[in-house]
């Protein structure tokens, strides 16, 4: 929408793509993304599931389809129903299929199902035994329903994204927790009007009390 003028400032949850790059250039101008905050993904399950925590190994396969039961991964003999939202309607699960799964596709039995939103996400997971899904820590870490699954890092430490039930914003800047991604504005850099709104916007966020916002926002402040 950004590059269509459709918009003039767009918040974004991934880094610019070489493509997108280029399409903007074709049109005239430049997009510049501006690093605003650190977020965390947090994975969580139907509180049926009892595991301590998964590797990114497992996360993969599960989501790739190469794990189907709990039982492989040392929980009970319950099918696993993994969740996500279509790739192509946002940020966060562009970035897990790249970053996570390596730019393969999700299982069949994942894009069958795709949610709509966090919300349904949420509540599919907690109605659903065995079931599984991601999404932004600080949109995870305060709910009942679901319990916030842990993940094992390099140092074979099982790392919680939740601090009782707010997003465990340590863990997320000293990268002890193993899925943090930047959050941005991208900026257009047209000389005009939606270029000084942009920087404008960027500026704000970055402010002190910008910065304060978005940590109350259950984010890491960039600048610290």
């Amino acid at each position: 929408m950004l590059i269509n003028d459709e918009i003039s400032i767009a918040l974004s949850s991934r880094p610019l793509k070489d493509a997108e790059i280029e399409r903007a250039k074709i049109r005239g101008f430049s997009l510049e993304a501006v690093p605003i905050a650190i977020d965390g993904i947090a994975l969580y399950v139907n509180p049926q599931v009892a595991i301590s925590g998964l590797t990114l190994a497992q996360l993969k396969d599960i989501y790739t389809g190469k794990i189907t039961n709990w039982n492989q991964v040392g929980g009970s003999n319950l099918e696993i129903k993994a969740f996500s939202r279509d790739p192509n309607d946002g940020g966060t699960p562009e970035y897990f299929k790249e970053h996570i799964l390596a730019g393969e596709n999700f299982a069949s039995s994942v894009a069958q199902s795709y949610v709509r939103d966090q919300t349904d996400s949420i509540q599919k997971t907690s109605a659903t035994p065995g079931a599984i899904a991601y999404g932004t820590a600080a949109e995870v870490c305060n709910q009942s329903t679901v319990r916030s699954l842990p993940l094992i890092n390099n140092q074979n430490q099982p790392i919680s994204p939740c601090d009782g039930q707010q997003a465990d914003l340590t863990a997320f800047t000293n990268s002890t927790y193993p899925i943090t991604r930047q959050l941005f504005v991208i900026i257009k850099r047209n000389g005009r009007d939606a270029e000084a709104a942009g920087v404008a916007y960027a500026e704000m966020f970055l402010s002190q009390e910008g910065q304060q916002l978005v940590q109350e926002a259950g984010l890491v402040p960039i600048r610290r």
